[in-house]
Parts: structure tokens; C-alpha cells; sequence
């Protein structure tokens, strides 16, 4: 199946940080729940039957990214981090449920992939380096050694 939604949009569909929909005024949150309720069989059908361009401009991506803000949970704190959890999108290529842990002002995305190249089922680690500052992110996976990305974000050169 086809992505029908652009990469950024997919990975904001799934990211879950900013404020929780928890924190909305109870009667807001309530009738947007009411209208993505209302809507979403409906759109979900007519979605279903469109090809490629018009799955990508209609409304029932909307619908997902709403229902999908107002599914997640409040973010569990740990000391200085914040971990949450937003459910699988299979028919989107993320067969499991979406960690994601913020600390330090670096977001560790985790999930898996159900397809990448040959493989399938595969996981997938995203970091983003939340910091405008000038400096050094190190990263090492499986004791392979530390790699160096620099940290440029907001600085002209």
C-alpha cells in the first residue's frame, strides 16, 4: 500500500510532543471529538476509494492527525523526561505503537517500519536535537563507536 501521506506529515501525525489534547477545555475537546466521530466513517469510505491524489489532498488525513492529537496521553514524566506512547498506523507502515522519549532537548523516536528496501518489520530510531545551540550531538549504536553530528540548527554561517 501506498503512503498517502507525505513523510513530514506522517511523522507529525505520530510525533506526540507539544501540549496534550488533555489540556484543552473539556467542552473543546469534546466537540472536536463529536465532529471527527461524526465525520470519520464517512470520510474513511470516500478515502478509501480515491486514488493516490486525491487520498493525498482529502480530508480524512485530517481526521487521522485529529483523532490521532486527541487519542494521545498525557506524557509520563520521569525526572527530567517525558515519555509517550501513540498507537500503530498500519495501513501508514508503522505496524507498532510509537515511544516517544524527550530529555535533554533531544527526542528519541521508536518504532518499526514494516518495510525497508527487502527487509520487513524493521526498527526504526529518530533522533532530533531539540537544541538552536551551536554544539555536538554523539551517538553510538550497538558499542559500534561514537559518531559526531554537529549541531548547526539556527546558526548562520
Amino acid at each position: 500500500m501506498t503512503n498517502a501521506l507525505p513523510k513530514h506529515v506522517h511523522e507529525a501525525a505520530i510525533r506526540t510532543s507539544g501540549a496534550p489534547a488533555a489540556l484543552l477545555p473539556p467542552a473543546m475537546r469534546a466537540s472536536l471529538t463529536d465532529v471527527v466521530d461524526h465525520l470519520w466513517e464517512k470520510e474513511e469510505r470516500d478515502f478509501a476509494d480515491q486514488d493516490d491524489d486525491g487520498q493525498a489532498g482529502h480530508i480524512f488525513t485530517a481526521l487521522r492527525l485529529l483523532r490521532s492529537y486527541l487519542d494521545t496521553p498525557t506524557p509520563l514524566r520521569v525526572r527530567d523526561a517525558s515519555i509517550t506512547v501513540a498507537d500503530a498506523i498500519p495501513e501508514y507502515g508503522t505496524p507498532s505503537d510509537v515511544y516517544e522519549i524527550d530529555v535533554f532537548g533531544i527526542s528519541v523516536l521508536i518504532r518499526r517500519r514494516a518495510q525497508w528496501g527487502a527487509a520487513t518489520d524493521v526498527p526504526y530510531v529518530h533522533i532530533e536535537d531539540q537544541n538552536n545551540e551551536p554544539g555536538l550531538l554523539l551517538v553510538e549504536v550497538n558499542n559500534a563507536g561514537e559518531h559526531e553530528h554537529p549541531r548547526f540548527r539556527g546558526v548562520i554561517a
